[in-house]
């Protein structure tokens, strides 16, 4: 026993491991997303099966979140099965539409900053003419939605993903 809380001593100290935050453990944050495009817009990654996946998997990547599987319907939805839960769009080109979702369980870490990360990095990838944004909290305690928000091109994104995630 003595060996092992050395050793969890040892790596917390090499910053191996992460500390304790109010959400480790807890419950997920959900970003459910509308995302409303038009002639400026990426709709060429957006409603291209292959190219949705592709950016996808690249946030994925960046967020060093570990991919269990995917499904990549013909069509364009695009599911990404991760270690502590889940990345999806699903494109309607006829409606110049995508519904999105990124959700992080707080298992062992809290996700939250990656989370947001995702959503602003899909976000600057698509360069949607608006979005709503609704965060879901699940976990130990009530079910909480937070007031969605809408967010157009040109306005800064980071500050309300921040507020809303609180």
């Amino acid at each position: 026993m003595r060996n092992a809380l050395t050793h969890l001593r040892n790596q917390f100290w090499k910053g191996g491991l992460n500390m304790p935050t109010e959400n480790q453990g807890r419950g997920s944050i959900h970003y459910a997303l509308e995302l409303y495009l038009d002639e400026k817009s990426n709709i060429v990654v957006a409603f291209t099966p292959a190219k949705l996946h592709t950016m996808i998997h690249n946030g994925i990547a960046w967020s060093n979140m570990h991919i269990l599987g995917h499904i990549l319907d013909p069509l364009g939805m695009s599911f990404h099965s991760l270690q502590e839960s889940h990345v999806l769009f699903e494109p309607w080109p006829e409606r110049m539409f995508l519904l999105g979702d990124v959700r992080l369980c707080h298992f062992s870490r809290d996700n939250t900053a990656v989370a947001q990360g995702l959503v602003r990095h899909y976000v600057r990838e698509l360069d949607p003419a608006r979005v709503i944004i609704t965060a879901l909290h699940r976990g130990p305690g009530p079910f909480r939605v937070e007031e969605p928000f809408e967010w157009q091109r040109g306005e800064e994104l980071f500050s309300r993903l921040v507020k809303i995630a609180a």
